[in-house]
């Protein structure tokens, strides 16, 4: 009987590390990540062609990507055979595909004249929980028996949902009403209204979500109005006529108090706020720790 030797767990590191450093050297690592960008080109311009501008999103700057595809898998099947194309031409083709990334999102976001409404929206997979798949079919009125055939089919539903930015209103705000709590307290009076702009901008959302799910071939859809994270209410604002906080999410009428969630944004955008929430207090944290070092 033979036996094979196992490494140890430090040793396997060592040897891992070892192994790396020698493919970053001899240049097999660089080789391997330049096929990868070409293959991921090819793909993505693929992707492109055959799903988003089919889908008519009525953008002519979404070609770019397309056309760009076949030169950032020029450049990077190049870089397979040349360490010069890869340390040249190819990281300029991805900085050109990154850059036109970052176009193409602000183009698919700023507001179409040809539209009926300001702002936008953007469409998401979304995939709701039993209970709240069971909320989504109750609002269209089904109930008993009914209701229980829609939940065995639980399994055959997609779901598409709309993330649609509403203007900002200035009579959209959180107040003290006249109304006292038993300690003798104002209690918070919630002013919430949507302008036109606002249903014509869900009207479009739907009819695009409807629309996708009937081409791909649903032979039922349902839709309903469903509102998630909501935001406002301690608005930022560059004065205290204007808003809550500053900038930097600090109040104008408390002093030294840091409201540090969705509420400070003035509207939700056509994304989900939390990235831009972590950013924000990331800043005011950085704020905080400079101002204590200057004993402010």
């Amino acid at each position: 009987m033979r036996w094979r030797r196992t490494r140890r767990p430090l040793e396997a590191a060592e040897h891992a590390a070892a192994v790396y450093l020698d493919n970053v050297r001899t240049g097999r690592f660089e080789r391997s990540l330049s096929g990868l960008a070409a293959v991921g080109a090819l793909v993505t311009g693929a992707e492109i062609w055959l799903e988003h501008d089919r889908a008519s999103f009525a953008n002519h700057m979404m070609w770019i990507p397309v056309a760009m595809s076949p030169v950032a898998a020029a450049a990077g099947f190049g870089g397979v055979f040349s360490r010069r194309i890869a340390k040249t031409a190819l990281p300029l083709a991805s900085a050109a595909v990154v850059a036109n990334g970052l176009q193409g999102t602000y183009l698919q976001y700023e507001t179409d004249p040809a539209k009926l409404y300001r702002c936008g929206f953007s469409i998401q997979c979304v995939s709701p929980l039993p209970v709240t798949f069971a909320e989504h079919v109750l609002a269209q009125g089904h109930w008993g028996v009914v209701l229980r055939e829609y939940m065995r089919d639980y399994i055959h539903w997609a779901t598409l949902g709309a993330l649609c930015e509403f203007l900002p209103l200035p009579d959209n705000r959180v107040t003290l009403d006249a109304e006292t709590d038993r300690h003798g307290m104002p209690v918070a009076r919630f002013s919430y209204s949507q302008c036109d702009n606002d249903r014509e901008l869900m009207k479009s959302a739907a009819a695009t979500a409807e629309s996708i799910l009937t081409a791909a071939g649903a032979e039922e859809v349902i839709t309903i109005d469903r509102y998630a994270h909501l935001v406002g209410g301690a608005r930022m604002g560059d004065r205290p006529e204007t808003g809550v906080v500053d900038r930097n999410l600090r109040s104008f009428a408390v002093p030294n108090l840091w409201i540090t969630d969705g509420s400070t944004l003035p509207t939700q955008g056509a994304a989900n706020p939390a990235l831009t929430i972590m950013a924000l207090v990331a800043r005011a944290a950085d704020v905080m720790v400079r101002r204590a070092g200057e004993g402010s």
